[in-house]
């Protein structure tokens, strides 16, 4: 007769960790607002100037006007003749009573946002949500305009691996 003996102590242990984790995974919540927080930064860096990033497509400025004397399109920065011929147009004045010129970057007028974006997070329902926010009262609008926070299929992935890692870890 053959006898087996299983101790299973090592594994209630594991079983419990990992119920304790998926339960409440305050590491991973921490970890993926730190990404975020990191991604929608570096939105106003790549695309200062318009273009595409992250699969969402920043417009660069309008243009102020189309003269309708010589049909001249103004460009937000300005810098084309005077229809009067004394001098050049001004960039468009921004909300921070700056001109756009040839420099300026897309949302950057005063910081704010760019500094703000992603910066509160909020772990509720006994760590099982978490609320990134971008404390400043424009940032609904300008995300409706140009997205800079949001999660890509590419995030959702990372974050499956980051959750099973931290399944798995003996930490």
């Amino acid at each position: 007769m053959i006898k087996l003996t299983v101790e299973d102590k090592d594994a209630r242990r594991a079983i419990l960790k990992i119920k304790d984790a998926a339960g409440a995974p305050i590491k991973l919540l921490k970890r993926v607002h730190a990404h975020q927080q990191s991604v929608s930064g570096l939105m106003f860096r790549h695309l200062k100037h318009g273009g595409t990033r992250r699969g969402v497509t920043w417009a660069g400025y309008k243009n102020q006007y189309v003269r309708k004397t010589d049909g001249v399109t103004v460009p937000a920065e300005g810098g084309v003749p005077r229809a009067d011929g004394t001098g050049l147009v001004q960039g468009r004045l921004r909300p921070s009573g700056a001109r756009v010129d040839e420099k300026s970057n897309l949302l950057r007028d005063t910081g704010l946002l760019a500094n703000a974006v992603a910066s509160v997070r909020r772990i509720r329902r006994g760590g099982r949500a978490l609320e990134l926010i971008t404390p400043v009262k424009y940032a609904g609008y300008q995300q409706s305009r140009r997205p800079f926070s949001f999660f890509t299929a590419g995030d959702l992935k990372l974050y499956a691996q980051w959750a099973a890692e931290e399944l798995a870890s003996d930490g």
